[in-house]
Parts: C-alpha cells; sequence; structure tokens
C-alpha cells in the first residue's frame, strides 16, 4: 500500500466518523435538556461538560483532549463534530481532520445512546437544586428537543 491509498483510507474513515456523529442528531438534541436534569444531583455534584451542554449546546470529547483542552465538541444541534477552540467563541466549525481521527479508537465517546442512557440515570437520583435548576431551564428556555 503507497502512501496515497493509506491517506484516501484516513480520508474515508474521517469522513464516516463525521457521519457517524451526524446520523445521531435526535440523541444529540436530547442530551442538553438531560444534562441540566442530571447535573448537581446528589453525590455527583456540578459537572462542566454537563453545563456545556445546556449552556453552550456543546458536548465535550474527551478522548479529544490535547494539552489540556478539549479538541473536538459535538454541536447538539446538529451532531456535527465542531473545532472547541472555535465554539467557545460561539462562532461553530468544523473540527480538524486529524482530531477528527484521534476518535476512531474511541468511539464509544461518540454513542450518543450511551451519553442519553448515563444522564437519565443520574438525572433519577435525589434532587437537592429543584430550584436552581427550574430557573436555569426558564433562562435558557430550554426544550427538550435542542435546537439553534
Amino acid at each position: 500500500m503507497n502512501q496515497d491509498d493509506i491517506v484516501t483510507k484516513a480520508e474515508e474513515l474521517i469522513k464516516s466518523i463525521r457521519n457517524h456523529s451526524k446520523e445521531q442528531k435526535g440523541l444529540w438534541q436530547r442530551i442538553p435538556h438531560l444534562a441540566l436534569e442530571a447535573d448537581g444531583k446528589l453525590g455527583s455534584g456540578f459537572k462542566d461538560y454537563y453545563s456545556w451542554a445546556y449552556n453552550n449546546g456543546c458536548w465535550a470529547l474527551a478522548s479529544t483532549i490535547s494539552r489540556g483542552h478539549y479538541c473536538v465538541l459535538v454541536d447538539l444541534a446538529t451532531g456535527e463534530l465542531v473545532d472547541a477552540d472555535c465554539a467557545s467563541r460561539r462562532k461553530f466549525k468544523p473540527a480538524k481532520d486529524y482530531d477528527v481521527l484521534r476518535l476512531a479508537l474511541n468511539l464509544d465517546k461518540l454513542d450518543a445512546q450511551k451519553i442519553v442512557a448515563s444522564l437519565e440515570e443520574e438525572a433519577d437520583k435525589p434532587d437537592y437544586n429543584r430550584e436552581w435548576r427550574a430557573k436555569k431551564r426558564s433562562e435558557l428556555g430550554l426544550p427538550e428537543l435542542y435546537c439553534r
């Protein structure tokens, strides 16, 4: 196999990973609402990546951390993989190909059904922050299916 063949296969894999994420759009759209319901529950505390979901509509992919920073986020409105640096400025640009390629060995982190199930389990825990949660939901106007 020559270099051109390897590059072509890598490009196909990157496209497949991007498509895999977008195909889960309906599940991704459930995450902001569920993340708010799960955040701050008894025994688990508040999580930054949960707040990113309901405040910014993005899910951080820990398997893409480089030099202490996330590189790839999922845009929860579309399922697209976006560059974390741009998303932090509320500008969504596609994630860099080499960062997407790193997800190939961690596809479980891109399993929206698994994430939804985990959030549903967290959301069922006792809630001592009902007032905060209701206020936050009202401030954000957060629907059960997220859209931008």
